[in-house]
């Protein structure tokens, strides 16, 4: 219909508009050439300019420095927001880096202090080179006893032999290398739970299109976790997805619309059917690190969440084009700011609440 049409002829004058690959690549290394590089600058750079696929295609370049910046840049971007974060690189030539960093989980806990979160990324030029890894020691400790660390594995700078005509041409070597990863895990399972690690991210460059990802969990005994498919392993908490899917079925909208934004179909679990079937939700959840403007001086700032929420709204709109899904369920919005605001609790409260009554009584 017209309206699936419209949103994919938007999606295609974001990619036409968009400067080419390589330039964009070209001027993230320039921001990177610098010994003392200030990584909240890149941080919080679009992700047209200094997005993962961009970082990891520089991980094998001829300068230490910029390798070593771009990893650490990787890591700081996946993680960016989380209390007390600190990475160390250690770099032995191209596309081989060693990352670590720890830092603090962002709930407060019932008692005690909070939890230190450790975790090492590991750099290799080839998914060959995945195998040997694990039978190293992992440069990990589990020092509250309570299993909270992660480790990834990025191969640089392209993890894949076949032509990328688009982001899914990877698709069968990508659920290949899904299968072997479970299994390499399951046979390292001892040095895993050692190590304290929960939860194994594999991030698989595709340049110019953004990374394919699989996230692996200790308490599934190591099975992939198809729900978190194609996201960052960050995003699984972040956008409450963990908590969906205790309670739902959950059938994944893909393509999105913006790569901050995931969208789901889900049927509750232990549902009666009715005549109809059984009843379903979309679930819109996306997630901002930014928030622009000052509270205190009037409705300036509902500018930035007010297109965060009609992006959102643009994502359920196109979940109901598809036949399968229709105008029947009903739909929920998560939007996750991710970002500190210098204000009062109460007036953020109040804020907000003005902001969702204009935008109602705006958009409907």
């Amino acid at each position: 219909g017209f309206g699936e049409v419209a949103l994919l002829a938007r999606q295609y004058a974001e990619k036409l508009n968009a400067k080419p690959f390589e330039e964009r690549k070209s001027s993230l290394r320039a921001t990177l050439d610098e010994a003392s590089l200030s990584f909240d600058k890149v941080s919080s750079l679009k992700a047209t300019a200094g997005g993962i696929e961009l970082l990891a295609d520089l991980l094998n370049d001829e300068s230490e420095v910029i390798r070593k910046n771009a990893a650490e840049g990787l890591v700081r971007r996946i993680y960016r927001q989380s209390p007390g974060l600190e990475v160390q690189v250690s770099d032995e030539g191209p596309s081989k880096q060693t990352c670590t960093y720890s830092f603090q989980f962002a709930d407060v806990p019932l008692e005690g202090d909070s939890i230190m979160h450790h975790g090492v990324c590991c750099v290799l030029p080839s998914f060959g080179d995945f195998k040997g890894l694990l039978s190293e020691s992992i440069p990990l400790e589990d020092s509250t006893g309570k299993c909270v660390n992660s480790m990834s594995v990025v191969i640089s700078p392209d993890a894949f032999e076949v032509d990328k005509l688009s982001f899914y041409s990877t698709d069968k070597e990508f659920k290949e290398m899904i299968e072997e990863t479970e299994c390499l895990l399951k046979q390292s399972a001892s040095a895993l739970k050692e190590a304290g690690v929960r939860k194994f991210s594999l991030i698989l460059p595709q340049a110019p299109h953004m990374p394919r990802y699989a996230t692996f969990l200790a308490e599934q005994d190591w099975k992939e976790q198809p729900s978190c498919r194609d996201m960052r392993s960050t995003f699984r908490h972040l956008l409450e997805v963990a908590r969906l899917d205790k309670e739902y079925d959950l059938e994944r909208i893909i393509p999105a619309v913006g790569r901050s934004s995931q969208v789901f179909v889900g049927t509750k679990k232990g549902e009666a059917k009715g005549k109809l079937g059984k009843p379903k939700t979309i679930f819109a959840q996306t997630i901002t690190h930014t928030f622009d403007g000052d509270l205190a001086d009037g409705d300036a700032w509902m500018q930035w969440p007010e297109n965060l929420l009609l992006s959102a709204v643009d994502e359920l709109e196109r979940a109901r084009l598809i036949p399968e899904v229709g105008t029947k369920p009903n739909s929920r919005i998560f939007a996750h700011f991710n970002t500190s605001v210098d204000a009062d609790p109460m007036q953020v409260v109040d804020g907000v609440e003005r902001f969702m009554n204009g935008f109602v009584a705006k958009h409907g």
